[in-house]
């Protein structure tokens, strides 16, 4: 009897191959498909959380508006859903500097050292020698001369400072210091961190730009020959949350009080701004507000002037605005 041919006897391979292969592309076309869209969808879900915790900061933004001028004692609530990220109550952001010239001279004030409060200021042709400088607001008070412009007051800038600069026979120049609070919401996902802020009217946001966007209106804004300005300090009641995750959350928006600071004209009224995306800020005034770049000597910019070389009204104010969260 001939013995089989093993080798030669092919009935089963072709089967078994085909099954092989068959598997190895369903792996391949399902691995692909989950590399693609799990990401995708992963985005679709974190775009459509930020979008969400936007338009709550945007209703959030109206609710301000009632109460500001509805006048003190006003109060509404905002309601925020957050399908995920962390919002934060009243924030420290910095601090934002406005200043002016009460003769007919430029003056540029240096941003404030946060350890001991110590800043710089220059006019244009005025010397700085034996000019005395008095500091009120919080956390400060007394007079205090400067050296060179240089002034170590010796303690921390508190929520507001007011100064004003002066020779033997009149005063020449003035500046406020407002420590800015927001509200602020920060969402972590695999494609970079985002953030939305609401400060002093505006809402401004990393997404779309790495120095930040600026939208809606800040209170800041020209009526003719008039510039007004409004800075809000944002304050937290500590009988509400502070801080919260994923989740529902109303908000009780109250206006404490209004102070008029300033109501004059002034010459070269300047700010600078020293809180988060200070580009952003920039460029938003440059581009809608009428305000031009203050440059120092290596042509960077360091602050924002408007109508510079004039004179210009100035009415500037501080609305303390109370938040107090809570959970739905």
């Amino acid at each position: 009897m001939r013995e089989p041919d093993i080798r030669n006897d092919t009935s089963g391979v072709s089967p078994i191959i085909s099954a092989i292969l068959l598997f190895t592309i369903m792996l391949l076309t399902v691995g692909a498909i989950m590399a693609w869209a799990i990401p995708r969808i992963q985005g679709m879900e974190e775009d459509a959380q930020y979008d969400g915790a936007y338009s709550g900061l945007e209703v959030f933004d109206s609710r301000v508006d009632d109460v500001i001028y509805g006048g003190q004692g006003t109060t509404r609530t905002s309601y925020l859903s957050i399908g995920g990220g962390d919002i934060l109550l009243a924030r420290d952001d910095g601090y934002w500097l406005v200043y002016w010239s009460l003769i007919q001279e430029n003056i540029t004030f240096s941003g404030v050292d946060s350890d001991n409060g110590e800043f710089t200021f220059t006019f244009d042709r005025l010397s700085n020698n034996n000019l005395a400088i008095n500091i009120t607001g919080t956390k400060a008070g007394g007079e205090y001369t400067s050296n060179n412009g240089k002034v170590e007051p010796g303690f921390k800038f508190g929520d507001l400072q007011y100064i004003r600069i002066s020779n033997s026979t009149k005063e020449l120049a003035e500046a406020y210091y407002f420590k800015i609070r927001v509200l602020e919401y920060q969402l972590r996902t695999n494609h970079g961190y985002f953030e939305i802020k609401w400060l002093n009217g505006a809402l401004v946001t990393n997404k779309g730009s790495s120095v930040g966007l600026v939208r809606d209106s800040p209170y800041i804004y020209s009526r003719g020959d008039s510039l007004f300005m409004n800075i809000i300090n944002l304050s937290a009641n500590h009988s509400g949350f502070l801080s919260g995750q994923s989740g529902s959350y109303s908000i009780d928006v109250r206006h404490l009080n209004s102070t008029l600071l300033t109501n004059k004209p002034v010459y070269s009224v300047r700010m600078s701004i020293h809180s988060e995306y200070p580009k952003a800020w920039n460029n938003f005034f440059l581009d809608n507000r009428g305000f031009t770049e203050v440059k120092d000597s290596r042509y960077r910019t360091i602050g924002l002037s408007y109508h510079p070389g004039e004179f210009t009204n100035l009415k500037l104010m501080r609305t303390s605005i109370e938040l107090t969260g809570g959970t739905r």
